[in-house]
């Protein structure tokens, strides 16, 4: 499986999430689009915004890293092809 096989981190659905996710982070956090002149409102939408930031830039992270990962893992002389290998357990008469 070459290299090319895994797509840049920028042309993930996920990456785009993580980007959305982040801008309204951000939006919040400078108080943007908060529909509210209380002050209490404001914090709390903040830390959810920031939270939810988080949360998602972790997983968009670790799911990354899942990715890169399990390509390191995979010997270098095996392919894509690897499902088309008939298995022996049909080719070998019964004992």
């Amino acid at each position: 499986m070459p290299n090319d096989d895994i797509k840049p981190g920028y042309q993930t659905t996920e990456f785009w999430q993580t980007l959305f996710v982040n801008v309204v982070a951000l939006l919040a956090l400078f108080g943007v689009h908060v529909a509210t002149s209380d002050d209490v409102l404001h914090a709390i939408a903040v830390i959810a915004a920031l939270l939810a930031s988080a949360i998602v830039t972790h997983g968009y992270t670790l799911g990354r890293s899942r990715v890169k990962s399990a390509r390191l893992q995979v010997p270098s002389h095996i392919g894509p092809d690897v499902a088309e290998i008939t298995p022996t357990s049909h080719v070998l008469p019964p004992v």
